[in-house]
């Protein structure tokens, strides 16, 4: 995770006024209603990643993140910068960054510089946080596939392509920045809406992003994209009546869980009725 040092933070505002793109006007701070917001991004010329934009094995790694390798971009033109290295060279880079700290510079006051700096660290942050969510939802068939929705309303839509299959579904979302692995998703149940009690149903399918059912338990999300796990509803109801077989009575709550690799369960969310799994367990006849 990059780590810029508060002086250098300082010292990239307080030299430049706009982005670093020869001719863009950008300006680095929005100021409005009594509120300051940092609306360009850092950029480094040289990339600490092996496989970055114009990584270079023999610059020193500890000037990765100082004030000569960094320059300011606003958002249209820092991905570019990023994505075509082969365009933009190190040298072309470089004069920019020359160009950038010549301007007049950005003055703010102690107060305005703790607020760049605290924005600067928190979108750091966000940038290297795990940050995943999951919700139980409910599948239809239809000859494509599956189509999915929440629990409460997907049972209520009317459908000639509907198939009379049902699936307990996990929608896994990966709502940061980190891509993630999701090795296994699946429900589990308590008696008490409280722990675990060990008693889970770990789902082995996955929709495509056409919505057609693939095997296999584990997946790669990229960031800010989901995906969806799936069982047939009558393979959880026969999981739930062998737990009947065993405890003498049904668990009262359910809740869906994901694990990612090596880093585990994902914290989990709230604990839901059992009988909210009741159409897909037991769908009414006159639901087509």
């Amino acid at each position: 995770m990059a780590r810029y040092a508060e002086l250098t933070i300082k010292l990239l505002f307080g030299s430049a006024s706009t982005c670093a793109y020869p001719g863009c006007a950008a300006e680095l701070l929005f100021r409005d209603r009594g509120k300051l917001t940092v609306v360009v991004q850092i950029a480094h010329i040289r990339s600490e990643k092996k496989k970055g934009p114009r990584h270079d094995p023999s610059y020193p790694k500890e000037s990765l993140h100082s004030f000569e390798n960094l320059l300011l971009l606003c958002g249209q033109h820092h991905p570019p910068v990023d994505q075509h290295e082969s365009v933009y060279t190190v040298e072309e880079l470089e004069e920019w960054k020359a160009l950038q700290v010549a301007q007049t510079g950005t003055q703010l006051s102690s107060f305005e510089s703790r607020q760049v700096i605290d924005q600067i660290l928190q979108r750091l942050v966000e940038l290297t946080e795990v940050k995943v969510a999951v919700e139980l939802r409910g599948g239809r068939g239809v000859p494509s596939g599956v189509i999915t929705g929440p629990l409460d309303s997907l049972m209520e839509m009317r459908s000639d392509d509907f198939n009379g299959q049902t699936y307990i579904v996990v929608q896994v979302s990966n709502v940061g920045y980190v891509p993630v692995t999701v090795s296994t998703a699946g429900v589990e149940y308590s008696y008490q809406a409280g722990e675990s009690i060990g008693l889970e149903h770990r789902f082995d399918m996955r929709l495509d992003t056409a919505g057609s059912l693939a095997a296999g338990a584990s997946g790669r999300l990229p960031n800010h994209s989901e995906s969806n796990w799936c069982c047939r509803s009558e393979a959880v109801f026969n999981g739930l009546r062998e737990a009947y077989g065993t405890y003498g009575t049904l668990p009262s709550y359910v809740r869906p869980f994901a694990e990612l690799g090596p880093l585990g369960r994902i914290p989990p969310t709230k604990w839901l009725p059992l009988t909210a799994l009741q159409p897909y367990l037991l769908p009414r006849e006159n639901s087509a």
